[in-house]
């Protein structure tokens, strides 16, 4: 049996008729760019994340150096990243001039909130960047208050974490500005690329707007330096058409990670499903942690079921950070889930049979 990580293929097969549709309609009117379909997004991300606005623009990184941008963020500035996520969380930091600085994770896979707090206290830090990390939404209340008694932005990357929900708590709630990414493997993916900024602010709405499209304003006069990050109207139309599958979809992965958990194995720890949240589990990651990962995730490929690594290096360690000379004793959680976490197929067109045999054959090792 093959198992791929992810299968864009099974789910273009389902919904066909209504993405070929989605693409007639763009093209029979023909504003391919920041057409009425974006509007109608944006309007729909406001209303999921209870925001005043939101802006679309081209990709989750974008959205990222946008919201940095539009709040302030210099050459020089210290923005505290996570150790433990993709790039694109900390090279738009890198991108401006601005200094990442570091922290260790907890083994819940986030940034640990009260470093952070410790540092914001301690140091000079201009921003903190909050990465919900796999899909699970942490409730940043606190750390908001803390980082607004001490001058400092607060934003939240939820690029994997669309749907998610603690409590009364969803993305966007406590912080200056929340992005979202709609990536391909994204929850919610294009069928190419996408990513938004939510905020309540009205002038870092505007000068997102500006930013996105070579630093235009509403007079159409050029005022500042911008980029080319429109988003299309057919992507804009898809992620719309996916976000109102989001329930469905969610339902079946929390079903698909509850099943794998009531499964798992010795020398195995699968992620934490906390009390009144919705994990919508973008990654079914697991601890290898008495079992070699390397080695389980060969003999499952051997055995047709991809898996993949989320991290497989702390972000610290890529080459592009060594001016930083990060002192890797520092963060002892991170350099140990590094080692560790194995993420597991998780997305709503897996059958159950093949959910059983990822099962079954990873209590082949366990």
């Amino acid at each position: 049996m093959k198992i791929p990580f992810m299968r864009l293929d099974r789910q273009y097969a389902l919904h066909k008729d209504e993405i070929l549709s989605i693409c007639d309609n763009v093209f029979s009117h023909g504003r391919v760019l920041q057409g009425k379909e974006v509007d109608s997004l944006e309007n729909k991300l406001s209303e999921i994340h209870r925001s005043k606005h939101s802006v679309a623009v081209n990709s989750g990184t974008d959205a990222l150096y946008f919201a940095l941008l539009s709040l302030g963020i210099l050459p020089k500035d210290k923005v505290i990243v996570p150790s433990l996520s993709f790039i694109a969380s900390a090279s738009p930091i890198e991108r401006i001039g601005a200094i990442p600085v570091f922290v260790d994770s907890t083994f819940q896979y986030h940034s640990d909130v009260d470093q952070i707090i410790k540092i914001i206290r301690t140091e000079d830090i201009k921003c903190v960047v909050f990465v919900h990390l796999y899909g699970e939404l942490v409730d940043l209340s606190y750390l908001y208050e803390e980082c607004k008694k001490n001058d400092v932005i607060l934003i939240e990357d939820g690029a994997q974490a669309l749907g998610a929900v603690n409590g009364d708590y969803i993305l966007g709630d406590n912080s200056d500005a929340a992005t979202l990414s709609f990536d391909p493997m994204k929850i919610a993916g294009a069928y190419g690329s996408g990513g938004a900024v939510i905020t309540n602010s009205d002038i870092v709405k505007q000068k997102i707007i500006r930013l996105r499209y070579h630093g235009r304003d509403e007079n159409r006069v050029y005022v500042n330096l911008g980029y080319n990050s429109q988003m299309s109207s057919i992507q804009a139309a898809i992620i719309e058409f996916k976000i109102k599958k989001m329930t469905e979809w969610t339902k079946k992965r929390i079903e698909i990670a509850r099943k794998y958990k009531s499964h798992i194995l010795s020398g195995i720890i699968a992620p934490k499903e906390n009390n009144n949240t919705t994990h919508v589990y973008h990654k079914y990651a697991i601890r290898c942690t008495s079992i070699n990962r390397d080695e389980i995730k060969n003999k499952l490929l051997d055995l047709g079921i991809q898996t993949m690594i989320h991290y497989i290096k702390p972000l610290y360690s890529e080459p592009i950070f060594d001016i930083y000379k990060v002192d890797r004793s520092q963060f002892p959680v991170t350099e140990k889930l590094t080692n560790e976490l194995l993420s597991l197929p998780i997305y709503p067109e897996l059958l159950d049979s093949e959910v059983d045999f990822v099962i079954e054959s990873l209590s082949r090792f366990s």
